[in-house]
């Protein structure tokens, strides 16, 4: 079911609360472009939209390694890349320094869009070089003693965060700026199969943990918000506590499973989004897929049929007020998690009407700029905030465009689903009539209003 355009508008007019980047909760010293993306964060998670948000989607692609950071499966069915792009430090210290700098360029990228970023970090252990739980190795005991400064272990995990650090400050640079990452630290830690997790520690020492690797980053590093994020279960047992989390998430696959239920789903995310609106946090699912059973429907259909309802069809309203959801990477290795150029029909197809659900929020359709402030985006001496309104919505080709807060008019542009230009025109003032009787299709296109200091989109429904 679509809603209006105007309904949609209110993301930007009816937050207004969050104009001013609340100071990221973690780092007091945080850059302006770090506290303004956490406050962004929140505007979105006050909505009912989400981002959509995939591990690795313009460095990996279903065939491989992706040596082309303007590409994505995504874009290939839908026209749009997502919206968030997940990464992972493992990827940019243990591989080949052509890897790494592909890695790279795609992140760099995808800040250079607007995109915001998301880091994970599947870290080897001191004693054996894998991230995965072992009982015949003493990876087992790198916890405990690096809480306890045992063996030389904490000096060995600060050396290893030195080198995330100098990543952080040296190579994700666009411009001189230091490029604002949500870092993830330490990830399913309920779960028994990494050398941080309860088969090898307890709670009361993943705590003492993750503080110790905050407080070590934070004051080397004042571009990063912290995430933390269990497994299927919101279990606050290991949770580090207000002063060490800026957004917290949930990892959940095959939603709507015997084992990973809707209402599992719905309660588990309901406790980390009670936790983050009483706390001024940031949540988000922060990892799903399908990893089961046919590729086609895992890739397409699941987004459609099981994760859009699973959140929209909450009664209680929680699972919406999410920043975003995370599909898993697509690679040659696994099942891919979204739709690629090889994929059914039927996937594309599916896939397409979950991207064009209003309440969903791909690269193409960010509402406003993550990492602006009012500073940046504020009319001088007109006190307006930039938006884009259309109406009627949906449309049987006739359309009132109207901008507030484009001093100089903007270049107004219509893209179909997947990207194509269908329509441009020039508005030099603050309303225009569109006629698109006759020249569009039924279906779901996205307006963008730019101008050279920003860019806002919304999508038209034409009947």
């Amino acid at each position: 079911m679509h809603k209006s355009l105007l309904h949609r508008a209110t993301l930007l007019l009816g937050c207004l609360l969050l104009l001013h980047p609340a100071p990221a909760q973690v780092d007091a010293d945080a850059t302006a472009r770090t506290k303004a993306l956490y406050g962004n964060l929140r505007r979105v998670g006050n909505s009912d939209q989400f981002l959509f948000a995939q591990e690795f989607f313009n460095s990996y692609r279903q065939t491989g390694l992706n040596d082309g950071e303007t590409a994505s499966d995504s874009r290939d069915v839908t026209g749009a890349h997502p919206a968030v792009l997940g990464s992972d430090f493992h990827y940019f210290l243990y591989k080949t320094d052509n890897e790494k700098r592909i890695h790279t360029e795609a992140l760099r990228y995808a800040y250079g869009q607007g995109y915001a970023i998301t880091m994970d970090w599947h870290m080897f252990g001191r004693y054996e070089a894998s991230f995965n739980y072992n009982a015949a190795n003493n990876n087992r005991y790198l916890v405990y003693n690096i809480v306890r400064d045992l063996y030389g272990d904490r000096a060995w995990f600060y050396g290893e965060l030195d080198k995330i650090i100098s990543l952080l400050n040296n190579s994700f640079v666009v411009n001189g700026e230091r490029i604002p990452v949500v870092l993830r630290l330490f990830h399913e830690m309920n779960g028994g199969w990494f050398w941080w997790g309860s088969a090898a520690t307890n709670a009361t020492d993943y705590r003492a943990f993750y503080q110790l690797a905050v407080n070590y980053i934070r004051s080397r590093c004042t571009s990063v918000l912290f995430a933390w994020s269990p497994d299927s279960v919101a279990d606050f047992n290991y949770y580090p506590g207000t002063g060490y989390v800026d957004v917290l998430g949930l990892d959940m696959y095959e939603i709507g499973d015997s084992w990973n239920t809707t209402a599992k789903f719905r309660t588990e995310m309901g406790k980390i989004v009670d936790h983050c609106q009483a706390n001024a946090k940031v949540a988000v699912l922060s990892e799903t897929g399908y990893r089961n059973g046919d590729a086609n429907w895992a890739s397409g259909n699941y987004w459609k049929e099981r994760v859009l309802p699973a959140i929209l069809g909450d009664a209680t309203g929680k699972s919406k007020k999410i920043a975003w959801v995370l599909a898993w990477m697509n690679a040659p290795w696994a099942n891919p998690y979204t739709p690629h150029a090889g994929s059914s029909a039927t996937a594309k197809s599916a896939f397409v009407d979950f991207k064009n659900s209003p309440n969903v929020v791909f690269g193409n359709e960010l509402p406003f700029a993550l990492y602006g402030t009012p500073a940046r985006t504020a009319v001088a001496g007109a006190g307006e905030t930039p938006a884009l309104h259309l109406y009627p919505v949906p449309s049987h080709g006739k359309v009132t465009v109207r901008l507030t807060g484009f001093p100089a008019g903007a270049d107004l542009r219509i893209t179909g689903p997947l990207g194509n230009t269908v329509y441009e025109q020039h508005m030099a003032g603050d309303r225009a009539e569109v006629d698109l009787t006759g020249k569009l299709a039924a279906g779901i296109y996205v307006v963008t209003a730019r101008d050279a200091a920003r860019a806002i989109s919304r999508k038209l429904v034409i009947k």
